[in-house]
This record gives structure tokens, C-alpha cells and sequence, in this order.
């Protein structure tokens, strides 16, 4: 570890939490601070122009010395994290203090196994943080015990022989002083833990997993207590009585078509024979056994380890609602089809052809396997093409084959696979909707020249891979890697400051090129890096006015401390050269990296003496959860205007939030008149008012598939829905005030809305459904197009066309004339409306200005709004646990003002609130109100909460395919919602990027909360939303890259988010690879993997980052992966490199697993091991799941997300 450290060291430090400092040079840092004394020696300057902020910190002194006094007898490992710079050999053993140093100890019991893991001095107040690990009888952790926080006395990482009698005295008395005077701590008494319940058997199958609290302990019944999520296993039967005991599956097969390779229909008849599939029942903490089936899921597996079947349960009544999804494979074991419910594919009756298009998931695949043609439910057949080294090269959706010409979307690359071009390209002559795949791949086919290569002209690239530029009409976006020497780069202002930041640059992006979609402008965007990898200094090209000039860009800097947290931050925002903004965030932390306080000073330029403003301060507990959240102080923290306080329950689920102005309660498996007590994370009642008393109240009923049934509030603004088996939304009542505003039935061809009919005929407020029958239509993608009311015009649209991106480009909203404009990013740039009212926004990275004005810039609480050059006003955002804008306040006199109120139906419609001012339109989850649409943005689509839809198909529609695309967040709008429009799975670290809980929600984000600790504290916020409240730092390829390998999905590990490791690592590994080995071919091939694979082998990266198999850094810009999925990757990529098939590839890593990593049974029992992995098959061939997709990412070198959806077929293809 030292080399690295000093390494490390050599690289321009940050000077902090030290007590004296003296500095010799100025190294382009931002900032110089000391807890008692700065001294700058002679020869120390600062050119003009720079900003260098010295100052000293009282605050800096608030950390007590590092005392480590292991136990004797005891095993253990002491990780040592240094915060501050100058750490040698010599002075390694030296006392610092908690802010300079952080350690983590774990002790480990005679057979190896972790018995304790202390965090020492890891608390707010300086205690130890202790997590206790004990197994049972069969070596079973039977109990996952959540962490407390010691006594000063014993905190000093020695080992604690009572942990388990302490952590129960915890969480008994909590937050009295006679106990361990640790408020804010929800007690749990006697159940601060998780307990599972095993099989007995060999297989140590999880039967019951609990969870902390009295209510979800195991126990022999199911009341208040025993509420487990319960998990049986068995095989199928013959019989077909779904409701009760029958467990028939039907038997479906993909048949080939003559002549025509690459098509399959569907067949089949019968059933499978009974015993032949393996089953799994889940029921989760809501079921009782009065239930029944309903509330539960079937999993059903074939032999190779398929999942077939997806059965869940719902009750209407007293009928038992039986919905199933199958999976529908081909003679290669390609995924051919998915049958959802909506398609009734538990008759006998084939689906037809119609109802494959409807509601069904089609896929075709070439000889290679690599995905050709899929078509979702609602959309037209979409097309992909592939070079020779099987890299989507072009796609094509159903409106772009409508087109004549022809419009591809396409996709250049480097020799490293990394993206360098995107575009649309149109083949000459092409005929509308008539299909030139096959002429294209051809053409595909036969090219020799595969990747592009970087020149001194043009665009940099020197165009010789397909499509040729004689096809291109469209550039969308230039990735450059490596260095700035890029053609047309410009130098005034001084974009190319090269010569001032790192060289160290292989496998960086450095410079963009993003198209504004429409025009043939392009938009620069500059990184530049230091030596760590982390982004320092970014120059932004922006597109106010409509006008692309050099002189019209931002210039973000950023500084960090030495352990690479963010300290401070600085936008300059420049127009036609002039500098028109300055944001100055200034971040403090605690001894262990929690956030503490966000500073901001705004103005129209960086000579502005507008005051510096504490936004928020967070205030944590013994376990490191956020207590509460201290909001707007002109006085550097001593006062606040709102202070936010927050309680938990057992779950870690907000119960209560409270400030003066707003507060909230909500309800679970508390049972009170009248509620239905919800032990799954649904929420029975939600209360608000001020934080003297809440006045107002909704509660909440759900169906057996957790979908809301209705919401009836204190203020009779009430709605009750009823869903079809896709979950589209079939009858909406709505009441205002006790007054019947909508009585909506709604009709529909497959997923797609035919109309809605509201037969209340009295209500005519555009704010709802208007009465009569309204139509809506959609494109060849399924994006809405028109939604039209004969009777009553109010709420028309029509004229809505839609750009390649899918979002909308004009909408003509009665008579309203509405065009948006976006990059090739998605990112919206401007909305323009002309009409009986005009306006005019743009965005431009959270400022916006309304009719050429700026108007505000958005903030972490909220906005500062821009009355004038020294005046700008703070104005926060008071939110409950979705996101929603509930109350807003700003400053007046000293005090703060209600400005803003606005409470919601169910499903997002906003109910009257009060307005003094400007109205702020980000309300509901956060998202920009669309007025004349009755819409809000969402970023990747629209969505509509008067009739609770989304408008266009959901980007990643293909991650739920049991579920109507249309369908907002799973219909629970209460406990999720969905960021971006999106779905996906998400992974949340705290400050120190350690991973304390991973979730299959739909977002792939990773997300830093310097405000949690533990697990615990994140699952505050998972009703929220999937971000949980924390910092977006990227994403992940896969969602349980930093979960257990065990299969318990346990998070585990810690990222390094400023750290390109994984990128480096694996870039010397091909260069090493590149130049060691020729093309070996299969035989070779696998002798290779059996030398190099195992562990401590090449390319067990785990063995060899220092980090563990969990360590995770990132593979490309935002993209983290853990040092397991790096060593995959680099399997799959030698496999490439080597010229070893991909079959052979995936046959020989299965192989190698199950003959239990052995070389000499890979070498040469190779026909035996790769026969085994045949029997399992596809996709993973007996390997990990996990350790099997990563090595497919690395045999086609795919290491973002936008490369993985274009590049699945490919991905999964087996040539």
C-alpha cells in the first residue's frame, strides 16, 4: 500500500485538517486551510486571474487522537484509511487524529471467519462503531445484527466480548442517559437484528427472512408478528387449478420457418410433464395464510436453469386473479418470446399474431445468435446490424424506416471498442417500410475496415469504418479519448489548457462533441483531469440564445481534500463572453466523510461581495443516520430559518419528518381505526400539517400485487382505481372536496390507450378530465401523438411529433404552438410557446431563463432566484418522502415565508394549493410542470397524473415485461417513483463510497449519502426514490456488481468514486495481453484461461487491487464496477484477444466453475467439463451469472450502459 500512498503524495496536495501548515509553491490549488496556523514561504505566488482561498479553521480542531488498542489473543485485520497528506514509512505508527486518519478493524474467530467489525471511533461523538457477527450450530450467520455505537470508555477498536448483550442495551434505551445517550436512535428492543430461517438440508435454502423489529421476527403465526418474506421450493404438477393447488405450465416452443433462417413462430399445446421444472413461492410480509395463493409469486426453472414462467396472484373479491408470464426459447436457447398475462398464455389457445404484437416480446437472432429484430408490445419491429467483430454498428426503429430515405441510427468505435461517432445515416434509394436489413448487414459483412482512427483534420476521425460518409447526414455526437489534440478545438476563450492539468490521460474521455438535435450545431464539452483521475475543471459550450459561440460557455472547477472528497466547487456562467453567474459551493465533513454543511455564495460574477449562505447542515445520529437537516443561515450556522427533523422505524423507514412550517407522518404496520396495517413497506396513512399539528390525512388500500386501490383523504379529495392484468389503469374515481370530478373508464388496443371516458358530465375545469369520451392515437413507436375530445377542447393536443430520441419535438396544445429542443443527449435545452401567451425557456445545467431573463438557478434545497445583481434570494423546497414539493419558503426579514403550498392526489394531480409570488413548476417527484400539457417532464418521457400514465413506451421496458410499459411506477405511487422516466437497479454508499445497500428498482445509478451509515439509513428514503436523497456518482453495468457472491444480495464492498483503476488495470492487461499472445484459437485458447483465470492468476484482479474482490473503481467516465467484475471482463477480453470463440470462451469459463477452478480437468479433461457446462447451458453454462455477463462485457469490450442496450444482442450472441 505505501508506494501507492506516496505516489499518491507527489501529485499536488490538498492542504487541510492540519493544525500548522507551510507551503512552499502554488499547485493550482483552490483552497489552503489549517486548524491554527498557514505560512506561505518566499518564492510563494499566485498568477493573476487565479483564486486561492487561505484561511483558518477553528473547526478543523474537532476530532480527538486515533487510539487503536487491538485485544491480545485476538485475530483481526486494521485497515488504515490516511486523510492527510506525507504519510511514510518512517512515521506510519505516529497518533493522528480522527480527522487525519480513519480505521476500520475486523477480528475474526479460529476458522477464519469475521466474529466482529468495529469502526473505531467511527460515531458523530467519537464512540466506536460496532457490528457483531455470530452463527449458529451449523457455522449459519443466523442473525445480521445492525451496528451500535460503544461507550467512550471501550472505544478504542479493542474487541468487545459482550457485543451482543451491548447491542441489544442499545437499542433497548437508546436515547436516555441512563442507557447509551444516543438520541435520535429508533429502539428496537430484544430485535435489532435479521433473523433467517434455514432449510434443513444440505442446501441450506433460506426458508424465512426477517428483519429488525418486533414485527418481522420468525414466529408460528402471522399477526403482528411474523411477518418474514416466507420462500418454498418444490417441482410442478400436472394440474391446472391454478387458484389453489395446480402448478401446469404450458409447454410452448419457438419453431423455426422454412426457408427463412432467423424466424420462429410460436407453438404449442400441451404441458409440461410433472416433476420436470424446478419451483420457487415467495410471499412477502403482507401474506397471511387466509390469503391463500394471492399475494404470491411462482418462479418456475427448467433444467438448464431458464426461468420459464412468472406466476403471480391477485384477489378480486373472493376470485383468485391468476397472472402469468412465460419465456419461450428457441432450438439454440435463445430468448424468443415473452408471454405476458395480458396475452392469456396459460390457455391452450396459441396467441395469435395480433396479440403477439400487442402485448408480447419478439425476438430473432442471425446463425452468429447475436439479436437481429425485436419487437415490443405496441412498437413496430426494431433492427440491428453488426460488423464482424459483432459490434452494433447501426439500429432502426419502425418511424425510421417510415421515412424515405431511410434513416439508421449508427455507432463508430476505436480500436478499443470505445465510442467515437454517433449519427444518422440514410441508404440512398431506400424505399418507406420496406425492410433493407439484410442489404445493409451485407454490406456490413464484407467491410475490412472496422474502427476508426484518429487524424489531424476534419472531425479527428478518418472515417473509414461503416457507414461511409457519403451515407451520413447527421453527426450526433464526437467522443475524443486521451489527449486534447483535436481539430477545431477552440482557443479563445481557452478551452485547451492542457498544459495545466494532468498528462495522465490513457483511457480518459477528454473532449465531447454533442449535437443539437435539429440544427448542425455542436456543442464542446471539455474535461480536464488531475492525477487521480478526478475531474477538475470542466468547459461547457451552452446554446442561449440559440447561437453556438466559444464565447458562450460554463467553467465548473473543482477542488478536493486528500482523502478525494469534493470541498468546493465553482461555476462561472459566461454569455457572448461576458461572465453573468458565479456559484461558489463550498462542502465540510465530519471526521469520518458524512456531509455536514453546504455553503453558496451566488452573484453575477466572481467579484460579487453577495454574502456567503449556509444551505443546509445535516445532523447525524450514534449510527450515522441523518437526524436532521438545518436549512438556510446567514450567520455561518449559529441560527437557522427551518430545521427539518427526521424519525425512523424499525425498517429504517421515515415515519416523520417536521419542521415549523411543514411536517409529515406516515403509517406502515401501526394499526390504527380504520387503516389496514401494511408489514411490506407500503404505507397505510399519510398525515401533514405543520409540526404543532397535522390536520390533514390520506389513507391508503392495495391489491394483492401492491398496486393502489384507493386514497381517501380527511379533505374527501379522494381516488379509488381498478387495474386489467398489464396493470393499465381500467376505472379512475376522483373527488374534489367531496364533490365527484372524475369517473373515468379508460379502453385500450393492447397497452395503448384507445380512449377515456369520464361520464361525469358536470365537472369542466381543465384541471381534470374533461367529460365525454377523449381519444388518444400514438406513432409506429408507441408515443402518444394525439389526444383529442370532440366536446370539449380544452385539454386537446395534437400535432405531437417526436425526435430519434423519442421525446417530444412540437406539440400543438389547443392552439397553443409548443416546440422543445434538446441535444443529442437527451438534455432539454428550450421550450418555446406561441399562443394567446408566449414564452420562452431555456436550460442550461440548472439555470433558467424565462424570455431571455435569467430567472433562477436550481440548488440542493431548491432555487436562488436572480432579482438583480445583488440581490438573490434563497428559496427551499419542504418535501415529503417522494420528492414532492410540498411547501416553499424564501427569506423576509429575517424569517422564513411561506411563498408556495401544494398537496397531490395519489397519483400526482395537484390539489389547490396557496401561491404568493412566482410559482415554482418543479412540484410533483421534483419535475417540472408542463402547464399546457397537464404533463410533467420526467427527462426520458412525459407522464400524466390526471389519468396515471406515462405517454410513450418506457426506454427500458424490457427490464419488467410482466408490466404494461405505459404503467407509472408499479402503480404504488406512494413508496416509489421513477427519476427519470426510467427503470433499472440502483447502489447506495455512504460518504466514504462503502456500499450499504443495493436494490432491483429499476435505476442503475450509484448514489453517495454522506448522511447515512448504515443500511438503516438508506432505507429511510427507498419510498422516496430510488436515488434515496443521495449524490448520483454514476452508474453500474449490472445492479449486484457490489453485492455478496453467496447469492444473498448482501451489499458489499466500497468504491473509490475519484479512482480509474479498473480503466488503468485494464488497459495494461491488453497492452499485456496485445503483445504476449497471437491469435491462439480455441485449444490455446483455453490453455491460456487455465494458466491466467485462477485465483492469484494474471487476471484475478481482486487478488491484486489491494481492495478486496469487491473494491470498486470506475471502467469508463461514471461507470463503477467492482474488481470481480473487472477480472471477468479481463477473461472475456482475453478470450477476444486471443481469437478463442465465444462459445468456446463461455464453455471453457462454465467448465472451469464447475470442475471447481480446477487447470489440470480444463486442459485436459476439456471435452468432460465443457459436456457439463452443455447440460446447463446458456446463458452462463454452470459459470456465476454475474462472473457470466462481465465476461461477455469484456469479450465485446462493452463498458457503458448506452453500449450495453445497443450492443445486447451481440452481448448474448454465442458465435
Amino acid at each position: 500500500m505505501l508506494p501507492g500512498l506516496l505516489l499518491l503524495l507527489a501529485i499536488g496536495p490538498i492542504y487541510a485538517q492540519q493544525p500548522d501548515i507551510e507551503v512552499s509553491s502554488y499547485t493550482k490549488q483552490k483552497t489552503i486551510s489549517a486548524s491554527r496556523s498557514v505560512t506561505l514561504k518566499p518564492g510563494f505566488h499566485v498568477p493573476a486571474g487565479d483564486t486561492l482561498r487561505v484561511f483558518i479553521d477553528g473547526g478543523l480542531q474537532h476530532c480527538v487522537d486515533q487510539i487503536f488498542q487491538p485485544s491480545a489473543y485476538q485475530n483481526y485485520i486494521l485497515t488504515r484509511t490516511f486523510k492527510v497528506p506525507n504519510v511514510t514509512a518512517e512515521n506510519i505508527g505516529v497518533i493522528r487524529k480522527t480527522c487525519e486518519e480513519n480505521q476500520v478493524i475486523q477480528y475474526f474467530d479460529g476458522l477464519g471467519r469475521p466474529v466482529q467489525m468495529i469502526n473505531v471511533h467511527g460515531s458523530p461523538t467519537f464512540r466506536d462503531l460496532i457490528t457483531p457477527v455470530a452463527y449458529d450450530a451449523f457455522g449459519r450467520e443466523e442473525k445480521k445484527y445492525l451496528p451500535y455505537s460503544g461507550t467512550l470508555a471501550t472505544s478504542n477498536g479493542s474487541y468487545k466480548p459482550d457485543a451482543l448483550t451491548e447491542q441489544n442495551s442499545f437499542y433497548t434505551t437508546p436515547g436516555t442517559t441512563t442507557g447509551w445517550a444516543a438520541p435520535g436512535v429508533t429502539a428496537i428492543p430484544n430485535t435489532a437484528f435479521s433473523k433467517t430461517i434455514f432449510e434443513a438440508s444440505p442446501l441450506n435454502r433460506v426458508l424465512e427472512q426477517g428483519a429488525p423489529g418486533a414485527a418481522w421476527q420468525p414466529a408460528a403465526t402471522r399477526t403482528t408478528t411474523g411477518r418474514t418474506v416466507a420462500v418454498s421450493y418444490g417441482s410442478n404438477n400436472d394440474l391446472i387449478d391454478y387458484a389453489t393447488t395446480g402448478l401446469a405450465v404450458r409447454l410452448y416452443s419457438a419453431s423455426p420457418v422454412l426457408a427463412e433462417a432467423y424466424k420462429r413462430t410460436l407453438s404449442g399445446t400441451g404441458y409440461y410433464g410433472a416433476n420436470q421444472l424446478y419451483v420457487t413461492i415467495s410471499k412477502d410480509e403482507n401474506w397471511t395464510t387466509a390469503d391463500g395463493k394471492a399475494g404470491t409469486v411462482e418462479e418456475y426453472k427448467d433444467k438448464e436453469g431458464r426461468v420459464v414462467l412468472k406466476r403471480l396472484f391477485n384477489k378480486s373479491g373472493t376470485t383468485i386473479q391468476v397472472l402469468s408470464t412465460y419465456y419461450v426459447y428457441d432450438d439454440f436457447g435463445n430468448l424468443s418470446f415473452v408471454l405476458p398475462p395480458g396475452a392469456n398464455p396459460d390457455a391452450i389457445i396459441v396467441p395469435t399474431q395480433d396479440v403477439l404484437d400487442n402485448f408480447c416480446y419478439q425476438y430473432r437472432y442471425d446463425g452468429r445468435k447475436r439479436l437481429i429484430e425485436k419487437r415490443l408490445p405496441g412498437k413496430g419491429w426494431e433492427f440491428l446490424l453488426y460488423n464482424k467483430l459483432d459490434q452494433v454498428v447501426a439500429t432502426q426503429d419502425a418511424s425510421q424506416r417510415a421515412k424515405a430515405p431511410q434513416e439508421y441510427m449508427f455507432t463508430k468505435y476505436d480500436a478499443l471498442g470505445r465510442v467515437v461517432l454517433t449519427g444518422i445515416c440514410s441508404p440512398p434509394g431506400s424505399v418507406a417500410n420496406i425492410s433493407q436489413r439484410e442489404v445493409f448487414q451485407s454490406v456490413l459483412d464484407r467491410d475490412t475496415v472496422l474502427w476508426e482512427e484518429r487524424v489531424e483534420s476534419g472531425n479527428g476521425y478518418n472515417g473509414l469504418s461503416s457507414p461511409h460518409n457519403s451515407f451520413i447526414t447527421t453527426i450526433l455526437a464526437i467522443n475524443y479519448y486521451d489527449d486534447y489534440s483535436v481539430p477545431g478545438l477552440p482557443t479563445i476563450p481557452p478551452y485547451n489548457l492542457s498544459g495545466s492539468y494532468s498528462k495522465m490521460l490513457k483511457g480518459l474521455p477528454t473532449v465531447s462533441r454533442i449535437n443539437v438535435l435539429g440544427t448542425n450545431h455542436m456543442l464542446w464539452n471539455v474535461q480536464y483531469y488531475d492525477d487521480e483521475g478526478r475531474v477538475v475543471k470542466t468547459l461547457q459550450q451552452h446554446y442561449k440564445g440559440g447561437e453556438v459561440s466559444p464565447d458562450n460557455y460554463d467553467e465548473v472547477t473543482n477542488t478536493y481534500n486528500f482523502p478525494g472528497e469534493l470541498v468546493n466547487s465553482t461555476r462561472k456562467h459566461f454569455v457572448l463572453g461576458a461572465e453573468k453567474l458565479y456559484v461558489y459551493n463550498e462542502l465540510a465533513y465530519d471526521h469520518q466523510g458524512r456531509k455536514t454543511d453546504t455553503k453558496q455564495k451566488t452573484g453575477d460574477n466572481s467579484a460579487t461581495t453577495n454574502p456567503m449562505i449556509v444551505l443546509s447542515r445535516t445532523n447525524y445520529n450514534e449510527v450515522g443516520q441523518v437526524t436532521s437537516k438545518e436549512l438556510h443561515s446567514t450567520n455561518d450556522g449559529a441560527s437557522f430559518a427551518q430545521k427539518v427533523d427526521y424519525v425512523y422505524n424499525p425498517r429504517g423507514w421515515i415515519e416523520r419528518t417536521s419542521a415549523p412550517l411543514f411536517a409529515t407522518e406516515l403509517k406502515y404496520e401501526k394499526d390504527s381505526a380504520g387503516l389496514i396495517p401494511q408489514y411490506n413497506g407500503n404505507i397505510s396513512m399519510q398525515k401533514w400539517g405543520i409540526n404543532t399539528g397535522l390536520s390533514k390525512a390520506y389513507t391508503y388500500t392495495y391489491d394483492k400485487l401492491n398496486r393502489l386501490n384507493s386514497g381517501v383523504s380527511t379533505g374527501n379529495n379522494n381516488e379509488q382505481i381498478g387495474y386489467d392484468v398489464m396493470g393499465n389503469i381500467t376505472s379512475l374515481q376522483r373527488h374534489s372536496a367531496n364533490t365527484l370530478i372524475d369517473q373515468l373508464t379508460y379502453s385500450y388496443a393492447g397497452n395503448k390507450l384507445n380512449t377515456v371516458t369520464d361520464e361525469n358530465t358536470s365537472n369542466t375545469d381543465v384541471s381534470f378530465q374533461l367529460p365525454g369520451a377523449t381519444s388518444y392515437t400514438y406513432d409506429l413507436n408507441g408515443n402518444m401523438i394525439s389526444r383529442s375530445n370532440a366536446s370539449y377542447a380544452g385539454n386537446n393536443l395534437a400535432g405531437i411529433t417526436y425526435n430519434i430520441l423519442n421525446l417530444p419535438a412540437t406539440v400543438n396544445a389547443n392552439g397553443a404552438l409548443i416546440a422543445y429542443g434538446y441535444d443529442a443527449n437527451g438534455g432539454k435545452l428550450r421550450k418555446q410557446v406561441t399562443g394567446a401567451v408566449n414564452s420562452f425557456n431555456e436550460y442550461i445545467s440548472g439555470i433558467q431563463y424565462e424570455d431571455g431573463v435569467m430567472k433562477f438557478v436550481s440548488t440542493e434545497a431548491g432555487r436562488v432566484v436572480r432579482n438583480s445583481a445583488t440581490n438573490y434570494s434563497y428559496e427551499y423546497a419542504l418535501s415529503d418522502h417522494l420528492g414532492n414539493g410540498r411547501l416553499y419558503f424564501d427569506m423576509n426579514a429575517g424569517v422564513a415565508r411561506k411563498i408556495q403550498e401544494t398537496d397531490y392526489y395519489p397519483f400526482g394531480l395537484g390539489i389547490q394549493g396557496t401561491l404568493s409570488g412566482i410559482e415554482n413548476k418543479y412540484q410533483y417527484n421534483g419535475k417540472e410542470k408542463q402547464d399546457q400539457e397537464k404533463m410533467y417532464d420526467y427527462g426520458a418521457r412525459f407522464y400524466d397524473p390526471v389519468i396515471g400514465r406515462w405517454n410513450v413506451v418506457d426506454p427500458l421496458a424490457e427490464l419488467d415485461r410482466k408490466t404494461s410499459s405505459y404503467v407509472y411506477v408499479f402503480n404504488n405511487p406512494l413508496r416509489f417513483i421513477d427519476p427519470s422516466g426510467m427503470k433499472g437497479e440502483s447502489t447506495h454508499t455512504d460518504k466514504f463510497g462503502n456500499v450499504l445497500a443495493v436494490y432491483n428498482d429499476g435505476d442503475l445509478g450509484v448514489y453517495k449519502h454522506d448522511d447515512a451509515k448504515t443500511k438503516k439509513d438508506i432505507e429511510e428514503k427507498p419510498k422516496a426514490s430510488t436515488s434515496r436523497g443521495g449524490k448520483k456518482m454514476g452508474e453500474t453495468l449490472m445492479w449486484n456488481s457490489f453485492t455478496e457472491f453467496d447469492g444473498s444480495e448482501d451489499p458489499a464492498g466500497k468504491i473509490d468514486f475519484g479512482s480509474f483503476q479498473a480503466r488503468g488495470w485494464l488497459d495494461r492487461f491488453n497492452n499485456s495481453i496485445e503483445g504476449a499472445t497471437d491469435n491462439l484459437g480455441n485449444y490455446l485458447g483455453r490453455m491460456h484461461y487455465a494458466i491466467n483465470g485462477g485465483g492469484n492468476d494474471p487476471y484475478d484482479y481482486k487478488t491484486q487491487n489491494g481492495g478486496g474482490m469487491y473494491a470498486g473503481s470506475q471502467i469508463s467516465e461514471g461507470v463503477y464496477v467492482s474488481a470481480r467484475d473487472v477480472g471477468n471482463f479481463a477473461a472475456g477480453r482475453a478470450a477476444a484477444i486471443t481469437g478463442q470463440s465465444k462459445l468456446d470462451f463461455m464453455l471453457t469459463a462454465g467448465g472451469f466453475n464447475l470442475s471447481g477452478n480446477s487447470k489440470f480437468g480444463i486442459v485436459f479433461r476439456t471435452t468432460y467439463w465443457q459436456n457439463e457446462a452443455r447440460k446447463i447451458g446458456a446463458p452462463a453454462f454452470g459459470e456465476h451469472p454475474g462472473s457470466n455477463f462481465f465476461q461477455r462485457l469484456g469479450y465485446e469490450n462493452v463498458t457503458t450502459s448506452q453500449g450495453m442496450m445497443k450492443n445486447s444482442k451481440r452481448i448474448w450472441d454465442l458465435r
